[in-house]
C-alpha cells in the first residue's frame, strides 16, 4: 500500500516542551483538514501527544553536548504518514543504556497484551500507580497501545556504552477492527 502525502509531518531537531506544543498545534490542524472522523482524529493525536512528551522526557541530551554548536539538546527525529487505511508515525531519539532493557520488556510486554488485558493493565497502574517502568512512560505506553493496534516496530541501536538510539514506529487504523 502506497503512503500518501495527505498527512506528512516530519521533524527533526531538539525536543523542548515549547517546540513539541507548537508541533502538536500543527498536527493538529492538518488533522482538521484530512481527517472528518473525530474519533480517529483524537485516537492520533493522543498517541501523538504520548510519544512526543516521552521523546521530550526521555531523550538523551548529553551526547550531543558540543555537537554541531547545539549545547545539551535532544536530537530528536519523527514522522507522520498517512495510508488509505492508517497512520503510521515513526519517531527516534537518544537514550540512555540503562533505560535499554527497561523499555524494552516493557514494549515487549505490551505487545503480547490483548485490547482487554491492556484496559485492565491501564486501570490497575491508574488505581495503584505502581506498574511503570521509569517515572512515567509506562503509562504513556500503555496509553499508546490503548489507542494503537499495537503494531509496533522499534530497534535499539547503541552508539557507545552509554547511549543508543531509540526507534520506534506505531499504527493508528482510520477504521475500528471488528
Amino acid at each position: 500500500m502506497d503512503k500518501k502525502e495527505i498527512l506528512s509531518l516530519s521533524f527533526k531537531g531538539d525536543a523542548s516542551y515549547t517546540k513539541i506544543d507548537a508541533i502538536l498545534d500543527e498536527i493538529y490542524e492538518q488533522l482538521e483538514d484530512v481527517e472528518s472522523r473525530i474519533t480517529v482524529r483524537k485516537k492520533v493525536y493522543s498517541v501523538l501527544v504520548e510519544i512526543l512528551q516521552n521523546m521530550c522526557n526521555y531523550a538523551h541530551s548529553e551526547y550531543l553536548s558540543g555537537y554541531e554548536g547545539q549545547q545539551n539538546e535532544k536530537l530528536t527525529v519523527f514522522n507522520v504518514t498517512t495510508t488509505d487505511t492508517t497512520y503510521e508515525i515513526e519517531t527516534g531519539n537518544f537514550i540512555s543504556n540503562d533505560y535499554v532493557k527497561i523499555l524494552k520488556a516493557w514494549l515487549d510486554k505490551l505487545a503480547t497484551l490483548t485490547k482487554d488485558d491492556v484496559s485492565l493493565l491501564y486501570k490497575e497502574f491508574l488505581k495503584n500507580g505502581n506498574l511503570k517502568p521509569s517515572a512515567g512512560a509506562g503509562l504513556g505506553f500503555l496509553e499508546i497501545a490503548k489507542k494503537s493496534q499495537r503494531e509496533w516496530v522499534y530497534a535499539f541501536e547503541p552508539v557507545d556504552d552509554e547511549i543508543s538510539f531509540f526507534n520506534f514506529k506505531v499504527v493508528v487504523d482510520k477504521a475500528p477492527k471488528s
